[in-house]
């Protein structure tokens, strides 16, 4: 009895190990100091200033005073380093600016997290899909913005790409638009992978009740042969 009890010890802890879920990973894509380079893809503003390539981390964005002093994580990126004295820009127009990820074959549980300050206001949007986050147009850069990304779909197994585009108004008197441009971004990607060599349930339990068949099989003949 003693090692048929042993037996169904075994064969319930082997379903306590196959139902411990993965443990989630997470990716982290802070602008300027993040695993990930974020590209300018477009530069409608001032390409001969930056222009297509990887986004610059702003320089002692301090100077610049107002939203650009926030409590992120994550630094200041633009087109140029330097962004304190842009007060005469009258552009209008916007910088695109892309970071890219990768997620392993059999991933569940995808989520985005971003919290964030634009200069003047941002859109975010998911490979290429449907936009769906739009920033304030009045001005992102006065506060640090949590977006609702709850409802966030289209993660793919490979290689993933979030867009941010960062719109610039321009009118050329104030700082909304006229003045400096920039992303400030604290963004993460959590994801459970995976389980390599865990069975699924659909597997585990039909393996558990043959093995608890064949140990009561095996514990009625030992009793028989003893008596």
């Amino acid at each position: 009895m003693t090692k048929f009890s042993a037996s169904l010890a075994v064969l319930g802890l082997l379903g306590i190990a196959a139902a411990v879920p993965a443990a989630a990973n997470t990716i982290n894509l802070n602008t300027g100091n993040g695993s990930q380079t974020y590209i300018i893809n477009a530069d409608t503003l001032n390409p001969s200033e930056g222009g297509t390539g990887i986004a610059a981390s702003v320089v002692n964005p301090g100077n610049l005073g107002g939203g650009w002093i926030n409590n992120l994580t994550s630094e200041w990126i633009s087109p140029s380093t330097r962004q304190d004295n842009k007060g005469s820009e009258t552009d209008t127009g916007f910088v695109t600016y892309d970071v890219s990820f990768m997620l392993p074959v059999g991933f569940t549980s995808p989520s985005l997290n971003i919290t964030l300050a634009a200069d003047d206001w941002t859109t975010i949007s998911l490979n290429s899909g449907s936009i769906f986050y739009t920033g304030p147009t009045s001005g992102q850069w006065t506060t640090d913005t949590v977006v609702p990304t709850g409802s966030v779909a289209g993660f793919v197994a490979g290689l993933n790409t979030l867009e941010f585009i960062v719109h610039n108004t321009g009118n050329g008197s104030s700082d909304a638009g006229g003045g400096p441009t920039g992303l400030d971004a604290q963004v993460s990607v959590n994801f459970t992978p995976a389980s390599a060599g865990t069975p699924e349930p659909a597997t585990t339990v039909p393996l558990a009740l043959l093995g608890l068949v064949g140990g009561i099989a095996l514990y009625r003949r030992r009793l028989a042969s003893n008596n």
